[in-house]
């Protein structure tokens, strides 16, 4: 087995965690480069979640690439959806991020998003059959599309949307924060840290209800013995190598995103695994194979793409 195979998506060594899907990947979360604290910050935002549901809420997950801001993004809406129900409150989940594309203006990608919105709101029953009706005449206009829907949805009745990861940053942040209503949540990732203040001082300029941001990082040089650590240790019991701290703090020894840590370790696994070379708990993986299985599978793939 590979320990560093996510259950569910073997085989997609890139794939986010999601315990929504796979309820296992809520026990494979580690709490580096920030993730944990960001977590926290959201939790304590939402433990009470009496304000946010009276004026809905817009969450912007701020990081770099692979840093694990879609995973991040799950963690968030797999604990909403349990602790609202706690409260008594039903919430639906609407995953829009494969709507639109990133070429498109603004405008065109939230109209997109507006009416994938509308759709899933007919499907799933959620309004009754005259706000379906007014839905449809309004399918160009998406602040008033979420606002209908906000007006008319029970007050048990909150609705997830993981929106497409924002491209224009400040004009789709600041166009979102102003389509947040009562039972509205918005989940928005964006690469782009410098621009976080300017993106909230339009968002204040337009008089639209505060995003909570929530930051993540590069791994730091302890993380990656943490990380390591408990993805070894999670696994399930089998006949596969281990590595020494040395060798697993080199690895984070220079920042890097988890997920270019995650993908090092699957393929050096994989490899291990495949050749069925040394790959009992007697062995040890070094740094050195990981850094060597992980240049020769970036060497194949360059090939490939050619």
């Amino acid at each position: 087995m590979n320990p560093f195979a996510l259950p569910g998506v073997e085989d997609e060594h890139t794939y986010p965690l999601c315990p929504s899907k796979w309820q296992t990947h809520d026990n494979l979360y580690v709490d580096v480069d920030n993730i944990g604290q960001s977590f926290e910050q959201f939790q304590e935002h939402f433990q009470d979640p009496a304000i946010p549901m009276s004026e809905g809420r817009l969450i912007l997950v701020v990081g770099g690439r692979h840093c694990g801001k879609t995973s991040l993004v799950n963690r968030c809406v797999y604990w909403l959806i349990g602790h609202l129900e706690t409260k008594k409150i039903t919430a639906s989940l609407l995953d829009l991020r494969t709507s639109g594309t990133d070429s498109e203006p603004v405008l065109t990608r939230t109209r997109e998003a507006a009416q994938q919105t509308a759709n899933r709101v007919r499907a799933g029953k959620i309004v009754d059959a005259t706000t379906l009706d007014a839905l449809e005449k309004r399918l160009d206009q998406p602040r008033q599309i979420y606002s209908l829907i906000s007006e008319t949805m029970a007050p048990s009745v909150a609705l997830i949307m993981l929106l497409p990861p924002a491209v224009d940053v400040t004009d789709e942040v600041v166009e979102y924060a102003r389509c947040t209503h009562r039972g509205l949540f918005f989940f928005i990732e964006s690469p782009h840290e410098r621009l976080i203040e300017e993106q909230l001082a339009q968002v204040r300029r337009a008089n639209a209800t505060r995003p909570l941001t929530l930051h993540i990082g590069t791994l730091r040089e302890e993380d990656g013995e943490k990380f390591i650590s408990k993805r070894l240790g999670n696994a399930a019991d089998g006949q596969y190598p281990r590595m020494a701290p040395a060798d697993m703090k080199l690895l984070t020894k220079d920042p890097r995103p988890i997920g270019s840590l995650q993908e090092a370790l699957f393929q050096v696994y994989r490899e291990r695994e495949r050749s069925n070379d040394k790959y009992t708990r007697l062995d040890f993986v070094t740094y050195g194979d990981v850094t060597d299985a992980y240049f020769r599978w970036k060497t194949q793939q360059g090939t490939e793409g050619r």
